[in-house]
């Protein structure tokens, strides 16, 4: 408890963002994370060894880096993966074999970086990392210490600026779907957020790519040319037709396709001849890692009871649009396997965070025909009495509106329907 309230105390990455936007010195993000990892005694050289694949893009990035964690897993290596954001612990975004921190090691190593930062404080204006620049420094520490065989790092925001892309020797760079998003910190157009976005591109590394908008795919070959970086773009694999992904979703097959060539370049340079060598049992372990890839929050489904949640983080409107269909595929069919589902009750609970345009956002999911609606309001903290007073006299309580949900399902349960909830988080890094 104590190692999360003091990580609490850290500035926000909302925060740090909007201070920089107001000093106009994103340039030198970089040159301050590399000042971080030193103060917080991560040797510069150790970390270009780190054998790393960096991933950035605006939708799917999160997938990819799983599916390629599970795969690589699978054939035998041992993997971190520093993701974000969390969805119930903070430990969930770095990884260590596929799962998340232990508590012992995640409060070890997180009072060694903060105990080497706060000794070498003195007389510094940005004394102490914010909340997401210190987790990745903290992600890194943790990779060095648990000599981990390949590391994969989820760029945070954009690329070129991001606290990440402190990576100055990867394995492997890749770019997943680009769209419009966080377009106030990286600009309001397809080109200016794939210029960003291929800021990870190192020179002569290979830089992996989906199929992209026109505009935004050959902002990424004038990086890649400006880089001397190998461009590649991957389309869908045929392999992906014959094995049940373990992330749902259509769209799934281009970030797993994406994975797989990651993961297949990365153990050719490796092991050059694993592949040709051992092809039935690369195959195996292969599908085995599509297969049991678990990333929870992404075209999820929970039961409990007569409940059924939906669960999606999506955060654009092309990817409701990818949410809407996979919803409505589910509906469609749970109406041919059981004729119950002509009477369920369909609600959908919306949360949406930052500049985003939530009306935007909910036309696409008219489509759905819910029978009730919930919008949940942005709330980091359990509200104090005087919190509950001053939402009371303002007409609004968010314990209201969670009683009478809970009121309607109990109602529905009693009349033996089924019962359907879409829960579409527009996830956001706020912290």
């Amino acid at each position: 408890q104590e190692t999360i309230k003091t990580l609490n105390t850290l500035q926000s990455n909302a925060s740090v963002i909007e201070d920089s936007k107001q000093k106009k010195i994103y340039y030198k993000s970089l040159i301050v994370m590399d000042e971080m990892c030193r103060r917080a005694k991560i040797n510069i050289d150790d970390l270009d060894k780190l054998k790393i694949i960096h991933v950035s893009g605006t939708k799917g990035k999160g997938s990819t880096c799983a599916f390629s964690e599970s795969i690589l897993r699978y054939h035998g290596y041992k993997t971190g993966f520093y993701s974000s954001p969390h969805i119930v612990e903070v430990r969930e975004r770095i990884r260590i074999n596929g799962r998340p921190l232990a508590k012992d090691l995640f409060c070890n190593y997180f009072w060694d970086c903060y105990n080497n930062l706060n000794s070498t404080k003195a007389d510094r204006n940005d004394a102490m990392p914010g909340y997401f620049r210190f987790l990745t420094i903290m992600a890194f520490h943790t990779f060095l210490q648990e000599k981990v065989d390949v590391a994969i790092v989820e760029v945070g925001i954009g690329g070129h600026y991001d606290c990440t892309n402190i990576i100055k020797n990867p394995s492997i760079c890749a770019v997943t779907n680009l769209g419009l998003d966080h377009t106030n910190v990286l600009g309001s157009t397809i080109e200016e957020i794939a210029w960003n976005k291929a800021g990870i591109f190192k020179e002569y590394i290979p830089a992996l790519t989906v199929p992209q908008n026109a505009d935004a795919f050959k902002v990424l070959q004038e990086r890649s040319i400006e880089r001397k970086a190998p461009l590649i773009q991957c389309v869908p694999d045929e392999r992906m037709t014959h094995v049940q992904l373990g992330i749902p979703g259509f769209m799934q097959a281009y970030n797993a396709s994406l994975a797989v060539k990651i993961c297949e370049m990365w153990m050719e340079d490796e092991n050059k001849h694993l592949i040709t060598n051992h092809p039935d049992s690369y195959i195996t372990r292969l599908f085995e890692g599509l297969t049991n890839c678990n990333w929870p929050g992404r075209c999820q489904k929970v039961e409990r009871g007569p409940v059924m949640y939906y669960l999606d983080g999506a955060h654009t409107e092309e990817s409701i649009d990818v949410c809407t269909k996979w919803f409505l595929e589910e509906m469609d069919q749970g109406s041919k396997r059981d004729k119950r589902h002509k009477r369920s009750v369909r609600i959908l609970l919306f949360n949406s965070t930052g500049d985003r345009q939530p009306c935007n956002l909910l036309k696409g999911l008219l489509k759905c025909r819910f029978d009730y609606a919930v919008f949940c309001p942005n709330i980091q903290r359990p509200p104090t009495s005087s919190d509950k007073s001053a939402s009371l006299k303002s007409g609004f309580n968010s314990s209201i509106i969670i009683y009478c949900l809970s009121l309607l399902v109990i109602s529905y349960y009693y009349s033996s329907l089924l019962f359907f909830i879409l829960f579409v988080n527009v996830m956001h890094i706020s912290r």
